[in-house]
């Protein structure tokens, strides 16, 4: 099983827990095949796509929001986290100490904001958020190295679902 495959499975069971099925999900970015794997689990999934502090339209007339590998590409993400209400489920690469924030040659393809889990929470907190439940994920890469070999030990994403 792949990386992706694994991260989708877990995400997946997350929306398929918290969310009823046949309800509409704003999902924050672009489209992408993990909101293909939700629509076929029975919900309707509309993305933001672009920029998303342009698209403030968007952020009131839903009541489930998610948000899986998007607020660290965000330089302000309290801006989002303010005007989304309902209930949000939010995935985050975690900070960790064997590796440095993600940056890759496309601007809107870097992290700004690589989280320890008790910063995270406090953000969502400050954004007036109350976490529900919250778990922490292995990377399950198949590689040989030791930055992969770490991650067998260290959890690498952070996953939250909260209300508001």
């Amino acid at each position: 099983m792949g990386y992706h495959d694994l991260r989708h499975r877990r995400t997946l069971g997350l929306v398929c827990k918290h969310i009823p099925r046949g309800k509409t999900i704003l999902d924050l970015g672009e489209r992408n095949p993990l909101a293909d794997k939700i629509e076929c689990c029975g919900y309707s999934i509309t993305n933001t796509m672009g920029d998303l502090n342009l698209n403030t339209r968007w952020y009131s007339s839903y009541n489930y929001v998610t948000a899986f590998e998007v607020i660290e590409h965000l330089i302000n993400p309290e801006a989002i986290l303010y005007r989304t209400s309902g209930k949000l489920i939010a995935t985050v690469p975690i900070n960790v100490w064997f590796s440095k924030a993600y940056r890759g040659t496309d601007e809107r393809d870097q992290h700004y904001h690589e989280f320890e889990p008790w910063q995270f929470d406090k953000l969502l907190e400050f954004c007036g958020w109350k976490i529900i439940h919250k778990e922490k994920w292995y990377y399950g890469m198949r590689k040989i190295g030791i930055r992969p070999f770490l991650r067998l030990f260290w959890p690498s994403y952070y996953a939250v679902v909260a209300t508001k």
